[in-house]
């Protein structure tokens, strides 16, 4: 019984850990400085707007990769520094910034686990509380993020797609590695982040549930 309730606690205080403070933030989504792309592990008729290839793996909207002109749809390979946990909402979000000719909902596959699904993203806005109208959130080109009213033009727009790890089938809790293809020469992919780098903590009903079985195995060992 010893042995089951130190396994039980263990199993408490590894999925109630505290996530690392978020750094890094646009609009309402929120991550560690950690928890971005890190490196480019491959990839096919790509190009960058930086001449060092870092374009993706830095933490800047500014910067941005795509697909090259005239060419076939683009793919690009990429890896976290950390685990990316699945928790209950989204799980990863992928900004791209659209100027005058962009496409304007870029369509997109991401790959996990080797299974692809298809995503669409599109205008980050929101309201403003003060004066109540609708604005979108904006890149400027050296990475400052700004925000302005829908109808007015500064810098790039910023485009959002959330990821849920629920659509794919992994095989494991978390993740480093995924792939995004079908890019073109009018998406510009500037940044890849995930939400939770720590295992998400468990659902208060389920750790009542294991502090009931914790009890009940301390009143039948009394008895």
């Amino acid at each position: 019984m010893k042995k089951l309730l130190l396994t039980l606690t263990l199993t408490i205080c590894a999925n109630t850990q505290v996530a690392n403070a978020a750094l890094i933030s646009v609009g309402p989504y929120a991550m560690d400085e950690s928890a971005t792309v890190s490196s480019i592990t491959g990839g096919t008729n790509i190009y960058t707007s930086t001449n060092d290839g870092t374009a993706i793996t830095d933490q800047s909207l500014g910067t941005y990769i795509y697909g090259a002109p005239g060419a076939a749809a683009g793919s690009i390979d990429l890896r976290f520094a950390t685990d990316i946990y699945n928790g209950t909402d989204a799980d990863v979000v992928l900004y791209f910034i659209q100027g005058d000719t962009d496409t304007p909902s870029p369509d997109f596959n991401v790959t996990i686990n080797n299974q692809s699904v298809a995503y669409s993203a599109s205008l980050f806005t929101y309201v403003d509380p003060d004066d109540g109208l609708t604005k979108k959130y904006q890149a400027l080109l050296n990475g400052d993020i700004t925000s302005s009213d829908i109808n007015t033009a500064e810098g790039f727009d910023v485009l959002t797609a959330l990821i849920n790890l629920d659509d794919f089938n992994l095989t494991t809790n978390s993740f480093r590695d995924l792939q995004v293809s079908g890019l073109d020469s009018d998406e510009r992919l500037a940044l890849v982040g995930g939400f939770n780098i720590t295992p998400v903590p468990l659902p208060a009903p389920f750790l009542l549930l294991i502090s009931g079985l914790a009890g009940l195995g301390l009143i039948s060992r009394r008895k």
